[in-house]
């Protein structure tokens, strides 16, 4: 299968962006009428110079299974794109085949997009207000979703080209701005993209003014994802799978249990995890946190397990890990207590959680351990955990965990 990311960059409007993070079995490719133009790691194609270049790239962009016929699957990134990530991520986690789009931030119709346009001098007033009252009179309706073009993901297929050939004819007997015309065409094809969020499509990418140089582009840090997932099914290591598998791979999670708490301000814990993220990046596979109540020792506070349910009490403890072992982690030899289970998404990909088990977060560490996974303790991290207080027997209660 041969896939590429491609870009367009005609009559000087824009400037190439480097490639920080490079997705193996990805050709990068940018096609431009600049013969001079500097761009250091794209296939550079050179087209003829064309009066309307706005037109050419449209085009271009529109018709990947014009301009790239060889290849199965394309990603086109306009030129005032910025890649952050390995885009291959945004791939595995995110595409479902046919076409994925990333969704407009602030507009869901293509009749304020149409009045936006307006507003900016984006295209001549008469044409885009003709366009607009000819699909009222065709009976399409406000508010059906807008997408932001800047990004678009396809496969080359039939039915997709099919939609790109009849979004090319849309944009050419009307005004040029694409953004209007894709919804009403995937309406009468009665097609639908799959969609992401601004805020998903913005981890991998980010949209610079237009002719912005970048001298460099720094990838970004490992976001961290904090969960607390809840199975009324009582299916937990299940519910652990299915929400960790929209995590993007390159990020970081962070689970905890519901009867957990933080004991340290915001603006501390939350940057020490971030600070453990970067010491443990490449050295460890799994990290679990220090705490008041337990079965196993190892995590518990001087290897005791509390009846002290006083707050405040242990809120000293809190601050006194803090402290004296911030960021430190040390290596444990076996797995760790599902109430903090802090690791990377690609440690998932190794190791799935076991479905309907109460014993899903040990069975996680040992199959983690048996594939050579490394396995560590933040020795600065503490976190109050209520344990079944309500019980008399809190280390062998577990009626609350299965059916």
């Amino acid at each position: 299968m041969r896939r590429c990311v491609y870009t367009v960059i005609l009559g000087d409007y824009d400037e190439p962006k480097p490639i920080p993070i490079r997705t193996p079995g990805f050709d990068y490719i940018l096609f431009t009428d600049n013969d001079r133009i500097v761009a250091p790691g794209w296939q550079v194609r050179i087209i003829a110079k064309c009066e309307n270049v706005q037109r050419k790239q449209r085009e271009i962009k529109i018709l990947a299974h014009k301009y790239l016929p060889d290849y199965n699957f394309t990603i086109y990134l306009d030129g005032s794109t910025a890649i952050r990530r390995d885009i291959g991520h945004l791939v595995k986690s995110y595409f479902r085949g046919g076409m994925l789009l990333k969704r407009h931030p602030s507009r869901d119709c293509v009749y304020q997009e149409g009045l936006r346009c307006i507003e900016i001098n984006k295209a001549p007033v008469l044409a885009i207000e003709g366009q607009l009252e000819a699909y009222k009179n065709e009976g399409i309706p406000a508010k059906m979703g807008l997408y932001e073009t800047g990004i678009i993901l396809r496969d080359n297929n039939p039915e997709v080209n099919a939609v790109c050939e009849a979004w090319w004819k849309e944009l050419f007997k009307t005004c040029n701005r694409d953004q209007i015309s894709l919804p009403v065409v995937m309406r009468r094809m009665n097609f639908t993209p799959s969609v992401i969020p601004f805020n998903i499509a913005h981890i991998y990418i980010k949209v610079m003014q237009h002719k912005a140089t970048v001298p460099e582009i720094k990838p970004m840090k490992p976001r961290v994802w904090y969960l607390t997932p809840f199975s009324t099914e009582k299916d937990i290591g299940g519910e652990y799978n299915a929400q960790i598998a929209r995590v993007p791979q390159d990020d970081w999670v962070c689970i905890r249990d519901g009867d957990t708490i933080f004991l340290t301000p915001d603006n501390q814990w939350g940057k020490q995890i971030e600070d453990i993220v970067q010491a443990a990046t490449g050295k460890y596979d799994l990290i679990g946190c220090i705490t008041n109540r337990l079965r196993a020792t190892t995590q518990l506070y001087k290897n005791e397990f509390s009846n002290d349910h006083n707050m405040l009490n242990h809120g000293k403890i809190a601050k006194e890990l803090y402290e004296a072992n911030y960021d430190s982690i040390k290596q444990n030899k076996g797995p760790v207590a599902g109430l903090f289970l802090l690791f990377p998404r690609r440690t998932w990909d190794k190791v799935k959680f076991r479905e309907k088990c109460d014993t899903f977060d040990t069975h996680f560490g040992k199959e983690l351990i048996k594939k050579g996974g490394k396995i560590g303790i933040a020795e600065g991290v503490y976190l109050y955990h209520w344990y079944r207080a309500w019980s008399q027997d809190p280390l062998n209660y577990k009626k609350h965990l299965l059916k």
